[in-house]
C-alpha cells in the first residue's frame, strides 16, 4: 500500500479513497499535483469546458473515451507511472 496524492493506493494501482462517481476524483487529482484547469486542458488537449463538466461528474460515459483517459493520465502524469493513473481515472469515472 502506498500513497497517490494523498489518496491511498493498493498493489496493481487500486486506489482507495473519496473518488466520485464519473469523474469527481479528477479534480482531487488535477488540484493534488498543483495543476490549474486550464493547464490541464492545455497539456491534455481537452477543452476546459468538458474538463469542468467531467470534473463536477457530469460527463456523459459515452464522451468518456479511453483516448480521453490516456490523455488525462498523461497530462497529469508529471513522470509518474501513466499507467497506475490511468486506473485511477478508470475507478474515478465509475459511478
Amino acid at each position: 500500500m502506498g500513497r497517490l496524492w494523498g489518496l491511498e493506493y493498493r498493489g496493481g494501482g487500486a486506489v482507495v479513497g473519496r473518488l466520485g462517481g464519473r469523474g469527481e476524483g479528477v479534480g482531487e487529482l488535477r488540484e493534488g499535483v498543483g495543476m490549474g484547469l486550464a493547464e490541464l486542458a492545455c497539456l491534455s488537449g481537452l477543452d476546459r469546458g468538458f474538463l469542468a463538466i467531467l470534473e463536477a461528474g457530469k460527463a456523459v460515459e459515452s464522451e468518456v473515451t479511453d483516448g480521453v483517459l490516456m490523455d488525462l493520465a498523461t497530462a497529469l502524469s508529471e513522470g509518474r507511472d501513466v499507467w497506475t493513473i490511468r486506473e485511477y481515472l478508470e475507478e474515478a469515472m465509475r459511478p
